[in-house]
């Protein structure tokens, strides 16, 4: 499990790269973590998660809502919040999860998609010519 930060426009955009092999209380401490780092803000937090060298083989589908327990205690911080999840071409079950995963989201505050092209969840995201061009700086070591 490797799991990397970065942070454009003052923290308001935050670039997660995972790698490896991750279960539940992997991404339930990173979740808290995050959260732990951020304080109530005026704007929504937008984040892209590169997962396209991740594996979740240890969450079971009917456990991926248990994924929202800081996200959900904590909603003062994550209200509006936007998150892109980058899957590139995964393995179909990770994608398959990403996107019950953004389907959970939907009954919370928070905008959540799974691309299988980076170029397109930067797009979503709003990231201006500058932003992903550093976004495929930052990525490019990783893939």
């Amino acid at each position: 499990m490797d799991y990397k930060r970065f942070e454009l426009r003052d923290r308001k955009v935050l670039i997660e790269v995972y790698q490896g092999t991750f279960g539940i209380e992997d991404i339930l401490q990173l979740n808290e973590n995050l959260l732990a780092t951020i304080s109530e803000a005026a704007e929504p937090l937008i984040i892209l998660a590169d997962i396209s060298k991740a594996t979740f083989p240890d969450i079971p589908h009917e456990m991926i809502g248990e994924l929202f327990k800081a996200i959900d205690e904590q909603s003062n911080k994550t209200d509006g919040m936007k998150v892109a999840l980058y899957t590139g071409n995964n393995k179909f079950e990770d994608f398959e999860k990403a996107s019950i995963y953004a389907r959970l989201s939907s009954n919370r505050p928070i905008s959540m998609i799974p691309f299988n092209f980076l170029h397109a969840a930067v797009q979503w995201l709003g990231l201006n010519e500058e932003e992903q061009a550093e976004v495929n700086n930052l990525l490019a070591p990783h893939q």
